[in-house]
């Protein structure tokens, strides 16, 4: 009874300590937004969001989704090993992009007709590979509970990306000054990655890592494609919007998705990060209460996701007319449709962890494949619908996908507990 009294009260104290830092690293850009959003046109920030999305999506490939293992291995000696085939891999994935880009790039502007510039398409490996790194480290610190240093590190990335993107505007480099400033942030909160690795650099094996690579190789083979596909659907919006509409619907589409996400990033994710960390925990010692431990912090962010959204759904174009300019008026009826979908997906995406912890990989890779292809056919079917329309049938499609996904959630921890209990039942005859 002591035990569970102790471990209810450090996953609380857990999440309020990675709330705490993620409310202050997400808080420092809103705190700065009204004067970006003076700064730079919707047209900025939709470049700025079209870069992201591509980093988002190769960042997977770049790490072969090992980063999810590093929770597993007994010994750290095993965890620190996967990092270290995490940065290879990033840095071998990076170059050869940089390589391709930098002797087609123009090639690929023209076959995919998108806005950019060679100069622009030669950054993305910079991006892609620490943000590759940076997924790494994020596992690394959750593994060894060093919430602390997590929430230096996305402070300091914070405040590194503003305070450069503040300093490109008024320099007068706009074109690409958002994106600088995010390479800028994503590189210093990379640094105790290095710093980690160069102080247990004996520990560190070609050997060990390969071994690793093939004991958890379903993490490229299966998860991979599914966080690909996963990611591919929640981009798809930033890459047809780029395709079919202007780029200042881009930005005001990308814009209003980042307000929204930011109460995600802030406590969603906090909490789906200790969840994870907890769940495996109990996963490891044969615990029967996934499904118990699963409604209870379901409950919890339903709670926090009606107080947060609910403003932006009444009052979403009158928020953003005041807070950041008249130009951004439409980025605030985008709001009033989005956080419908942000609000199950607040909800729904912490807890998700919940296949990797019951090695439940099939179910999430048919959402998946699912859920990718019911995005893209909407955005290619409507391309040529006013926009509002098309975000109205996008949000209530999220609304039915992420519920069907929270079902499936439920049926893979009610089996992971009757598995446990009938073992436990077994052994005891």
């Amino acid at each position: 009874m002591l035990g569970k009294i102790l471990a209810r009260r450090e996953f609380v104290r857990n999440t309020i300590l990675l709330i705490t830092g993620a409310g202050l690293s997400q808080l420092i850009p809103l705190i700065f937004s009204p004067v970006l959003t003076r700064i730079f046109t919707p047209a900025d920030f939709g470049r700025l969001a079209f870069f992201m999305a591509v980093c988002a999506i190769l960042s997977i490939v770049a790490t072969g989704f090992y980063e999810l293992s590093i929770m597993l291995p007994k010994r750290d000696v095993g965890a620190l090993n996967i990092l270290g085939l995490i940065v290879g891999l990033s840095a071998s994935v990076s170059t050869v992009l940089f390589l391709v880009l930098l002797f087609c790039g123009e090639l690929i502007i023209r076959a995919l007709n998108v806005p950019v510039t060679y100069g622009y398409l030669l950054l993305l490996p910079i991006g892609i590979f620490f943000s590759g790194c940076f997924q790494g480290l994020s596992y690394w610190l959750n593994r060894k509970k060093q919430y602390r240093i997590i929430n230096y590190c996305r402070v300091w990335q914070s405040v590194i990306t503003v305070a450069t993107s503040v300093l490109m505007g008024y320099v007068g480099f706009k074109a690409n000054g958002l994106i600088i400033g995010f390479l800028a942030g994503i590189t210093v909160s990379t640094l105790p990655l290095f710093l980690i690795m160069y102080r247990r650099r004996n520990l560190i094996r070609g050997s060990m890592m390969i071994e690793f690579a093939k004991k958890y190789r379903n993490y490229p083979g299966l998860m991979m494609p599914t966080g690909i596909m996963n990611t591919v659907a929640t981009q798809t919006p930033v890459f047809f919007i780029t395709r079919f509409f202007s780029a200042g619907v881009v930005g005001s589409y990308s814009f209003a998705s980042r307000i929204l996400t930011a109460p995600v990033g802030i406590i969603s994710g906090a909490i789906g990060q200790v969840y994870f960390q907890k769940m495996a925990e109990a996963a490891k010692e044969g615990s029967s209460s996934l499904f118990r431990k699963l409604l209870v912090t379901a409950l919890f962010l339903t709670l926090g996701s009606v107080a947060i959204f609910i403003p932006f759904i009444i009052w979403g174009e009158e928020i953003f007319g005041f807070a950041f300019g008249d130009d951004w008026r439409l980025a605030g009826t985008y709001v009033q449709v989005l956080a419908v979908a942000v609000l199950i997906k607040f909800i729904v995406s912490p807890i998700s962890t919940i296949f990797h912890v019951t090695n439940n990989l099939y179910a999430v890779s048919l959402w998946q494949g699912i859920y990718l292809c019911s995005t893209i056919t909407i955005f290619y079917v409507f391309r040529n619908t006013e926009f509002a329309s098309v975000l109205v049938i996008y949000a209530i499609h999220e609304v039915f996908l992420y519920a069907l996904y929270f079902l499936l959630m439920i049926k893979a921890s009610r089996q992971h507990d009757r598995r446990i209990i009938l073992n436990k039942t077994v052994s005891n005859f």
